[in-house]
């Protein structure tokens, strides 16, 4: 089983009730992708535009950071820890110029 929009769906669900404020095709393609609404699947771009417009209609109410990473799962533990020791040497790094 898929699940291509379950990340993003965990992302947007607490601003859901928000969707209806959304473009008619913005609207109708992420109420398809998380399963709220029937139809063909939406195109990805049409998610992403969404879901853009979903959080950027919620910020304006109040301050809102997404921080977001993707890895595939079979080099997710590799690239995980380039990043540590990249992030840890860029840390020590940072640390001798003060």
């Amino acid at each position: 089983m898929e699940l291509a929009y379950a990340g993003l769906q965990q992302l947007c669900a607490p601003f859901i009730d928000r969707l209806e404020r959304l473009p008619g095709p913005q609207r109708d393609a992420l109420g398809t992708a998380f399963g709220l609404r029937h139809g063909d699947a939406p195109d990805r771009f049409s998610v992403g535009l969404a879901a853009l417009s979903l959080l950027s209609d919620a910020a304006e109410e109040q301050p809102l950071v997404v921080s977001w990473t993707t890895c595939s799962g079979s080099t997710q533990p590799r690239r995980r820890r380039w990043r540590s020791s990249r992030a840890a040497w860029g840390q020590s790094r940072w640390a001798g110029r003060r």
